[in-house]
């Protein structure tokens, strides 16, 4: 009897083991699994492409801007961002650096997002613009804008669900990421809530590329190139329609002997020395506005 009970008393502690380490590894497979979605926002700080905006931009404190003074705004896309530089080589940073020997408290703000469109942008004006109070912004977008699109027949997202206008036969023209008038329509708006704010804008266009992969999702290197010269008249039309500044990069980019020696090896984002010519440009503008 007595070696039943004890035979009995270890098949209960063996019983009780198990469900204890079940238990346990229950409890560790749960936590696993809330930690996950954490990680997937973390950025990787470590790349200078993480989505979103610049961690330099995420850190600033409101407060301290008080007393700086010009406030600019750079507001755009991978350009503004600095697509694949430091911080301090992108140009809003140079920008910075140069407007010192004239503003000891200027503060020039980053608030480019790489892969942005004016569909994007109007969507952050608010947050992203005017809630840093400035006196001024730089505006720069096109480049994903007028990006030709693949079209499959499993797309219904062009234009951010917004519904194209062309003239002619569709299947015979290209089709940007945003069409030209609905590019126009949503650059006008952003422009119009900037303008309420009372905050003086200049208008960059689309610099200058050289080279595309022929063949990448059955794009032709020669027609997208011929598409952000539209883009960039665009950007220029509408500067002139709304009496703001405008900086024809293209024209500046183009214009230059050296070009290719101002773009990264895809040919399409400016590298240091490119985004040194956009510092020097802009910082030539706003020297001529004398701000007291």
């Amino acid at each position: 009897m007595g070696k039943n009970k004890q035979k009995i008393t270890l098949i209960f502690i063996f019983i009780t083991f198990i469900i204890i380490t079940a238990a346990v590894g229950c409890f560790n497979s749960l936590s696993t699994q809330k930690e996950l979605p954490q990680e997937e926002e973390t950025q990787n700080l470590d790349s200078n492409n993480y989505h979103g905006l610049r961690i330099e931009t995420k850190d600033l404190n409101l407060e301290e801007l008080a007393d700086s003074y010009p406030r600019i705004v750079c507001f755009g896309d991978s350009v503004t961002f600095g697509w694949n530089v430091d911080y301090k080589n992108s140009y809003p940073s140079l920008l910075e650096e140069l407007l010192e020997e004239d503003y000891a408290k200027v503060k020039v703000i980053n608030s480019g997002i790489g892969g942005n469109t004016v569909l994007d942008a109007y969507d952050r004006v608010e947050n992203d613009i005017i809630g840093y109070n400035p006196h001024l912004v730089v505006i720069n977008f096109g480049l994903n804008d007028g990006r030709i699109k693949e079209i499959t027949g499993d797309d219904e997202n062009i234009n951010g669900g917004e519904e194209p206008v062309y003239d002619g036969d569709k299947e015979d023209l290209p089709v940007p990421n945003v069409d030209p008038e609905t590019f126009n329509r949503y650059y006008n708006l952003i422009i119009d809530k900037i303008k309420s704010a009372d905050i003086k804008i200049i208008l960059m266009g689309l610099n200058y590329i050289f080279i595309l992969s022929s063949g990448e999702n059955n794009i032709d290197a020669e027609e997208q190139i011929e598409i952000y010269k539209n883009y960039n008249d665009e950007v220029r039309k509408i500067a002139v329609n709304s009496h703001i500044d405008f900086i024809d990069l293209w024209d500046i980019f183009e214009s230059n002997d050296k070009t290719n020696d101002y773009l990264q090896g895809d040919g399409i984002h400016p590298n240091e020395e490119g985004f040194k010519l956009i510092a020097n440009i802009i910082y030539e503008v706003i020297r001529s506005y004398n701000f007291q």
